[in-house]
């Protein structure tokens, strides 16, 4: 606040210097003397507890009543009466003073000036005894005539002294005898009458005011205060052309039983009061409805105001709670608050400052502070002020985000693919390893034409246009390549990108290149190696047929003689020889059925045809059709359930059936008529078969080794058979790209089961 050109020492009456909060910035030495103490620096709060302040009346005042506030809210106050207690315990009667003091238009502090009138009081007071006692006295005072000449000139005097100083007065004053009548008045009563002071003085209440309802209530508090004998405050409203107003009128006993009235118009006063109390409602309401932390501290750290929501942030469980709490307590170190007071000393504001705070419960918060340092005149901090908002969420999210960015660049820089990024066919950034397989530096690639690492302009508009195609369709796309390396070695590129955003695909596309020249070239070898198995797998094929039908010839003119010589010299030559026949035969016989197995094993492949839907319930018959004679003779049973229609060769399916059921039947148990039951079950693309039996069961630890050519668990003696029969089931369902497996519990049965596609 700029300092006011008048000297508070040249003021011969006690003077304060208001801030623009109340407070007494500066005091004269009158106004100090008589409160014993220094008063600057004091709140108004604090001045109004110093000097006792009261109304004429002795109703306490607060500081709010005070002529400095009425100032400080830019209304100028004269000669208010107030009654203030001395250090030395004096009543002192003052008529108080105080003007706003401006810069510009902005009201920044107010004068103050006390004049002291206990004098003129007492004065009023020795003349109200005088009157009672001429009252009291009234027949010796008519006896003794130099007595009542002295006494009339007494009371002119006191009558000339009373027209001097309430005369003077900024307000309507007005005398009444306990009759209710006019006994004097001053210019400014008469003034608001319209009328001089001759003609309404001996008027009643009622013909002086006008107004009945107001005149009554003014005789009738008017007789309340004479009968208290003290001052008697009233404030009364008045209806005017423009409306409603309002009259401070306080009521003082004087000269026995007369009544001094002065009349106020305070209706402006009760305006800016009104609005001063509804400007004051609506900031507490904007300052408690706020999110962010408002609050007022001392400069040690004292919080002497705060909002709910600084309470709830810092973890108080009131803002009483807070407000008896101080601020060093929320900063994480002391040195911090230290720092932050040192900071605002020099720039006397602290903007958008973003710290960790803690909590009442030791929770870490990290806040964004905006906080205004208050100054005296010597530009000492005396406090700050400001809101905190709670910035955590944010700050957890942004770390998070950083953390994020940091482990992706991370990725990015040690990733094994080649990372990049193309923006309007200019390399944008490379990883590592897009630098390794090209052998560029990164400088050298970044900002470089895309072109650069392609073959030819015309390869790199078609990759772009497929490229395009595929990410306008799919959001992403991957075509394969060729890329020139540095030192001009050609590499085979899976090149897949995706723009960061699909609105613009040709801005900031992301590239991932991976180097399958090797793999390509592995492709390539492992192509010509299996055209080169195909010629011989078929050669083999061919040459299994061959060699299994041409056996079959000799060996069944072998088996035909071995027979004849059988049936013509059994019994003619020794018993030896009997053997040796047989064995021939039975030797012949097997190895004629080793080669038909052989036969069919090959032509799983050569006689295959194109899988077609194909309905496996008729399969499944034709298959028991062909078993009827070994089912029939083994007194078996075979349960059928629901069958679906797969894609199958019907040929091969129902050789599959045939074995798997013959196989049931060769192991079943002895003196347990066989069980056989055929189903099916869908899993997910496939239908899963099942042929279940409850024959002698296979060890687990043989489950694999059952499908293998050749392979057999028993004797010949036990169980006929070549220990094909299996190996062709497995190969048939796999080239039907199923699969074939067992389970069993031995001594209780065993299911095979196999899947083939669904039609």
């Amino acid at each position: 606040m700029t300092a006011p050109p008048i000297q508070l020492a040249a003021i011969p009456q006690p003077a304060f210097l208001h801030g623009p909060d109340g407070g007494i910035v500066e005091a004269n030495d009158r106004a100090e003397a008589l409160a014993g103490r220094p008063l600057a620096g004091r709140t108004a709060a604090t001045m109004v507890g110093i000097f006792d302040i009261r109304g004429p009346d002795g109703t306490p005042l607060m500081a709010a009543d005070l002529p400095s506030a009425q100032a400080l809210a830019g209304v100028e106050a004269v000669d208010v009466p107030l009654v203030v207690t001395a250090a030395d315990g004096r009543a002192v009667h003052v008529l108080a003073s105080a003007s706003p003091i401006r810069e510009g238009e902005r009201v920044v502090g107010a004068l103050a000036v006390w004049q002291d009138v206990s004098r003129l009081v007492r004065d009023q007071a020795e003349a109200a005894t005088v009157a009672e006692e001429i009252g009291m006295q009234g027949e010796e005072l008519r006896q003794q005539g130099d007595e009542l000449v002295r006494t009339c000139n007494e009371l002119e005097r006191q009558q000339r002294l009373l027209d001097g100083v309430l005369g003077a007065l900024p307000h309507q004053v007005s005398v009444w005898d306990r009759d209710d009548r006019l006994v004097w008045a001053n210019a400014r009563f008469a003034a608001e009458r319209g009328l001089p002071c001759e003609a309404l003085i001996g008027r009643t209440w009622r013909e002086v005011w006008g107004d009945a309802p107001m005149a009554g209530r003014l005789a009738e508090e008017g007789s309340r205060a004479m009968a208290a004998d003290a001052p008697f405050p009233l404030d009364f409203d008045v209806a005017g052309p423009e409306g409603q107003s309002w009259r401070a009128c306080p009521f003082v006993p004087i000269f026995g039983d007369s009544r001094l009235v002065i009349t106020e118009d305070v209706t402006e006063r009760r305006r800016v009061e009104g609005a001063l109390r509804e400007s004051e409602a609506k900031y507490r309401r904007l300052v408690d409805e706020d999110i962010s932390g408002d609050f007022i501290s001392a400069a040690d750290g004292r919080i002497l105001d705060c909002n709910p929501a600084f309470a709830r942030m810092f973890g108080f469980a009131s803002v009483d709670e807070a407000r008896s709490s101080n601020m060093v307590e929320t900063y994480i170190s002391r040195g911090e608050r230290e720092a932050l007071l040192d900071r605002l000393q020099r720039e006397r504001r602290v903007e958008h400052d973003e710290r960790f705070r803690r909590r009442r419960d030791g929770m870490t918060l990290h806040v964004v502070e905006n906080i205004i340092g208050d100054f005296d005149d010597t530009g000492t901090l005396v406090g700050t002020r400001g809101y905190v908002s709670d910035d955590t969420q944010r700050y957890r999210v942004e770390e998070a985000l950083r953390e994020r960015e940091q482990t992706l660049e991370g990725i990015f820089r040690a990733a094994p693919v080649g990372i990049g990024m193309v923006s309007h066919h200019g390399i944008a950034q490379a990883n590592d390893q897009l630098c390794r397989m090209t052998g560029y530096a990164r400088e050298e690639l970044v900002g470089q034409d895309a072109r650069l690492l392609s073959l030819d302009d015309g390869a790199y508009m078609d990759v772009e246009r497929e490229m395009h195609a595929r990410i306008m369709a799919d959001g992403t796309g991957a075509v394969e390549t060729q890329w020139r390396t540095k030192d001009g070695t050609v590499l085979d590129i899976l090149l897949s990108s995706s723009p960061i955003d699909l609105a613009r695909p040709h801005e900031n596309i992301i590239l991932n290149a991976l180097d399958i020249t090797k793999l390509r070239e592995t492709e390539r070898t492992a192509a010509s190696f299996m055209d080169d198995l195909q010629r011989s797998n078929e050669e083999l094929q061919r040459f299994a047929y061959v060699a299994s039908h041409d056996l079959q010839e000799p060996l069944r003119s072998i088996i035909s003689f071995t027979q004849l010589l059988e049936r013509r010299y059994r019994g003619k030559l020794d018993s030896d020889a009997d053997e040796f026949i047989a064995f021939i035969i039975d030797g012949g016989n097997r190895m004629q059925r080793l080669i038909e197995d052989l036969l069919q094993l090959s032509r799983v492949e050569t006689k295959a045809r194109a899988l077609a839907p194909t309905e496996a319930a008729e399969v499944v018959a034709d298959a028991l059709r062909l078993m009827e004679t070994p089912i029939r003779e083994a007194g078996a049973t075979v349960e059928v359930g629901d069958l679906p229609t797969v894609m199958a060769d019907a040929a091969q399916l129902v050789q599959v059936f045939t074995n798997l059921v013959g196989n049931a039947l060769k192991y079943r148990r002895p003196s347990v008529p066989p069980v056989v039951r055929i189903s099916a079950e869908r899993s997910g693309e496939f239908w899963r078969f099942a042929v279940e039996d409850n024959g002698i069961g296979i060890e687990a630890e043989y489950f694999d080794r059952i499908f293998v050519i050749f392979q057999r668990l028993h004797t010949r003696e036990e169980y006929a058979g070549t220990g094909i029969g299996l190996a062709v089931a497995r190969k048939i369902v796999e080239r039907h790209g199923g699969r074939i497996g067992v389970e069993s519990t031995p001594g209780e049965g065993s299911t095979f089961h196999f899947t083939l596609p669904a039609a």
